[in-house]
């Protein structure tokens, strides 16, 4: 549970049960993240407003279009299509390889990795607010230095 993260609703099988049924349970899904998200401190953000986007994955239908949907939304983040640092690629790898062995981290390792990599200390809010945007990392405290 990442604060602010975004969420694609997809439904498979579309196959399996009626028109009327999928309907049914897609406005059922789509209500239930409704009445939950109102409950959440940040809440979640759903692509296409929580409707689900439904894909028959033995025949295809609609994975086409969920493709291009999430093409579309990554296309649209703040991040996309920008060149990234060095130093935040090298930290991230650094992170991912020492994940099985230490899940979590504090603050001062954390910054002690970033330093080992190269990464000055008031580099650090901007790159660990990249990290957990892109879910390499979850992070839930202030981008403080």
């Amino acid at each position: 549970r990442v604060p602010g993260a975004s969420v694609a609703v997809v439904v498979t099988h579309i196959d399996q049960v009626s028109a009327e049924a999928l309907d049914a349970q897609c406005a059922q899904v789509k209500s239930c993240i409704q009445e939950r998200n109102k409950r959440m401190k940040v809440p979640l953000s759903f692509l296409e407003d929580g409707e689900s986007m439904r894909v028959n994955c033995l025949v295809g239908t609609g994975v086409s279009g969920l493709r291009e949907r999430l093409i579309e939304y990554g296309k649209s983040r703040p991040w996309y299509d920008e060149y990234l640092p060095k130093k935040w690629l090298d930290l991230q790898e650094k992170l991912r390889e020492g994940a099985d062995a230490r899940p979590y981290t504090s603050w001062e390792d954390y910054k002690a990795i970033a330093i080992d990599v190269g990464l000055e200390t008031e580099d650090l809010p901007t790159v660990t607010k990249f990290l957990n945007e892109t879910g390499s990392i979850r992070y839930f405290g202030d981008y403080h230095v």
